[in-house]
């Protein structure tokens, strides 16, 4: 009896790492599909420059000139945010307000880091997730 209970053990823990390689491995054990997918040349979409006011009460205090590049996986993923760039535009220049206005901008400072994971979420929500692999946000100026 504790033979087979012994053995139960070792084939539990025998089917337990086979699994934890191919789930770490798997991916890479595939050197065709992967190379397919990362050997394409990414393709890039830059937006309009946006001005970006910051209000306090009845005046602007600063003023943000930005110009933001995304990155995408191919040409294809370029057409798609290029035909969605007007509403895509709307949402970022939305986030951007948000996220510059007069009292996170006081604790936070600039933030690019905070600033690029809404950016992402916005296009998320735009285009639906993975068209975009990276955002580049260049500021140009601060007034």
């Amino acid at each position: 009896m504790r033979i087979l209970g012994a053995v139960i053990a070792i084939l539990l823990l025998l089917g337990a790492g086979a699994g934890g390689f191919w789930l770490v491995l798997g991916d890479r054990l595939s050197p065709a599909e992967g190379a397919a997918a990362d050997d394409r040349p990414p393709a890039f979409v830059t937006l309009p420059v946006m001005t970006i006011p910051v209000i306090d009460g009845d005046r602007v205090t600063r003023t943000f000139v930005l110009q933001i590049t995304l990155e995408v996986a191919d040409a294809a993923d370029k057409e798609v945010v290029e035909a969605a760039q007007p509403r895509l535009v709307d949402a970022f220049v939305t986030e951007l307000h948000t996220l510059l206005a007069r009292r996170l901008m006081e604790r936070r400072g600039y933030d690019i880091g905070l600033m690029k994971l809404r950016l992402e979420r916005a296009a998320d929500r735009v285009l639906g997730p993975g068209h975009v692999r990276d955002i580049l946000v260049r500021l140009i100026s601060e007034r």
